[in-house]
């Protein structure tokens, strides 16, 4: 049978599995020449490997798990427009966007190797530096091409030489903004972290705007880190529509389940607000118009108000498939592949202008020039 993936499609995407999503002592080979019945009978060639793997995790068996060269190389592409990705994914674009929603304060902002305040007003480096003094309890984190909480560190505002070092080191593209100070049921799994969900919206062909119900998941920071990725030592766990937790607990790269109990000391656990959430996500959806399918990071704030924290406009499908099931199920998956296939491939050459990040900028801070390479 000729399949619409080639055999080069799922040689990356299996060896992408392999390196950053499965657990070493999974045995991946056991399913692999086992194919999906569901994917073949749509001409694409998926392993039932995935099945064997996510079902483990997630406790729900199906042949609609997608495989990596299925998801990255054909559903996002035809989904999101990668030609418009970037403005979109720039954190400090949110503010604009965004405006009429809770976010985390910013103290300031660096665009381009420009600086700015919460407000967006231009900040000389020395205005910057100062504004930045003494703020305690703040992260300092880049703002485009991130993700999975790379780059997000505490920041360290105790002297003004430590602040130069911090600007320097992150060059340029990147903002310093305060803790958010969460609900306390939030602050019971990790009080270090920010604890915050991933919801899912998808736009169907006729406008709609669906919220992915049932693949919802929380994120939890490992003990002592300001992270809340599953990656960086933390865990998740699958969040019902109407906000209730899962007792069963997921980490990164790794076939070891635990619960609530064992691992926070709590029986029953319910996001505060999550209905709230939910309609937050939907409305800030139908703003962006180039992409389809998209990954909102949500935490809950100290009076319960859902707060926007991140919006992804590459989501990944591993972690929502290791703790919820097939990221796409039922009508909405004929939709997606209907127009995966009705996409014509085509490779373009073009040349793309790259510059170093801060363009060679001098920064002038403090009465020194410091060079940035």
């Amino acid at each position: 049978m000729q399949f619409i993936n080639t055999s080069k499609e799922l040689f990356y995407g299996d060896r992408y599995f392999k390196e950053h999503v499965m657990a070493e002592d999974f045995e991946y080979r056991a399913h692999k020449r086992e194919l999906s019945p569901f994917f073949a009978e749509r001409g694409f060639k998926v392993s039932m490997m995935y099945n064997d793997y996510y079902s483990r995790l997630s406790g729900i068996v199906s042949d609609r798990y997608l495989s990596m060269d299925l998801y990255y190389m054909y559903i996002l592409p035809s989904l999101n427009r990668r030609d418009m990705q970037k403005a979109y994914a720039d954190k400090n674009a949110y503010s604009k966007l965004f405006d009429d929603v809770p976010q985390p304060v910013t103290i300031v902002r660096n665009r381009n190797g420009f600086f700015f305040d919460d407000q967006d007003n231009p900040l000389s480096i020395q205005d910057a530096l100062m504004k930045s003094l003494n703020q305690a309890d703040c992260i300092i984190k880049p703002t485009v091409e991130t993700g999975d909480g790379v780059g997000v560190e505490r920041f360290d505002s105790t002297t003004i030489e430590r602040i130069k070092e911090q600007f320097v080191a992150y060059r340029c593209d990147f903002i310093v903004q305060k803790f958010l100070v969460q609900h306390p049921e939030m602050a019971r799994l990790n009080p270090s972290s920010l604890n915050s969900m991933r919801l899912m919206t998808y736009r169907s062909n006729d406008g709609t705007i669906h919220f992915l119900s049932g693949k919802t998941f929380l994120r939890v920071g490992g003990k002592g880190s300001c992270k809340d990725n599953v990656s960086a030592g933390g865990g998740m766990m699958h969040v019902d529509d109407d906000g209730s937790v899962r007792d069963r607990v997921v980490r990164y790269k790794s076939m070891r389940l635990s619960s609530l109990k064992s691992e926070f000391g709590i029986d029953h656990f319910k996001v505060p607000n999550f209905d709230g959430a939910i309609e937050m996500v939907m409305q800030l959806h139908r703003r962006i118009w180039y992409c389809d399918l998209l990954g909102w990071d949500v935490a809950i704030r100290e009076d319960g108000m859902p707060t926007f924290v991140e919006m992804n406009v590459v989501p990944a499908c591993e972690s929502i498939q290791q703790g919820s099931g097939p990221l796409f199920e039922n009508i909405l998956l004929d939709e997606v592949v209907n127009r995966v296939s009705c996409v014509k491939k085509s490779t373009a050459m073009f040349s793309i202008n790259r510059f170093r990040p801060g363009f060679d900028y001098l920064l002038q801070i403090g009465g020194e020039e410091v060079h940035v390479n």
